[in-house]
């Protein structure tokens, strides 16, 4: 679990979007991760991309032990929990206004925290973003993004690239890009899953990288048809929202098109930062 800290009512900047939480009257304080804090920002006059807010009840519902993520003709909800301990979180079909309670307080914050950050994952397609699942590494001012299926080790390659290469681990699970002014750029978000490796930075985007566990180490170059195959299961977007999905994909045929790919086959060790490093030098 992460450490907390306490965020009613806060502002935040990720990615460029502005995130406003709220306490509705009555509502109880809820604690949050740390790793946020650094994405907090002051108010300002910009608009509010995104609106949080505690609420001080939810509906009396039937609730399962198992997650439910209910569709309805306005909203989305995921609800989980028993009589005592319930989790509800709600949603407006463009992703804009989120509602969160939840009586698990500070002894299952993930929980709640991981269903906010899907919600903002899944908003992005309608703001020209994407957000993938992987590890965003920065070297020699370059973005390379590691992603492959949970387990295959894509965070302990990048941790062989801070170890011996000084590469910066801007995030350790999800990473966010979009195009601006005709050049691809990735971000940093405060969602890493259990990596702990998170950074509010943005970096040019510069390589994808498919990673595999290999007996030797090797790298080949990936074309876009190939790429789009291995980033599909990758692509974190709501399958609910038919518009949203078919913008995401749209967003990453495009991305992969102008972003050079490799598939990289390799044991944890220092030879395999080389193999890539070589690769990504290569191609200037």
């Amino acid at each position: 679990m992460h450490s907390l800290g306490m965020f009613l009512p806060a502002f935040y900047q990720i990615a460029g979007y502005h995130l406003r939480i709220q306490k509705e009257p009555g509502a109880v304080s809820v604690f949050c991760p740390h790793v946020i804090d650094e994405f907090s920002a002051n108010h300002g006059e910009q608009t509010d991309d995104f609106i949080l807010t505690i609420k001080a009840s939810a509906p009396n519902t039937k609730i399962s032990e198992n997650q439910q993520i209910i569709l309805n003709s306005d909203s989305i909800v995921m609800e989980y929990g028993t009589e005592t301990e319930r989790l509800y979180v709600k949603s407006d079909l463009d992703l804009k206004h989120w509602d969160l309670y939840t009586t698990y307080r500070d002894r299952h914050i993930d929980d709640w925290y991981e269903k906010i950050g899907n919600l903002f994952a899944w908003a992005m397609p309608g703001k020209g973003a994407l957000m993938l699942h992987g590890v965003l590494m920065e070297w020699q001012g370059k973005g390379i993004i590691l992603t492959a299926s949970s387990g295959t080790g894509k965070t302990t390659h990048a941790r062989l690239w801070r170890e011996y290469e000084n590469a910066l681990i801007t995030n350790g699970d999800r990473v966010l890009i979009r195009k601006e002014e005709g050049q691809w750029y990735a971000f940093g978000t405060p969602w890493s899953g259990s990596s702990g490796e998170c950074v509010n930075r943005k970096v040019s985007l510069d390589a994808v990288v498919f990673l595999n566990r290999g007996k030797i180490n090797e790298v080949y170059p990936v074309s876009p048809i190939q790429g789009m195959e291995k980033i599909l299961p990758r692509i974190i977007a709501p399958k609910w929202h038919e518009k949203y999905s078919l913008m995401a994909i749209d967003l990453a045929i495009k991305c992969l098109e102008e972003i050079p790919l490799y598939e990289l086959y390799c044991r944890p060790d220092a030879e395999s930062v080389c193999t890539l490093k070589q690769a990504l030098q290569s191609a200037g």
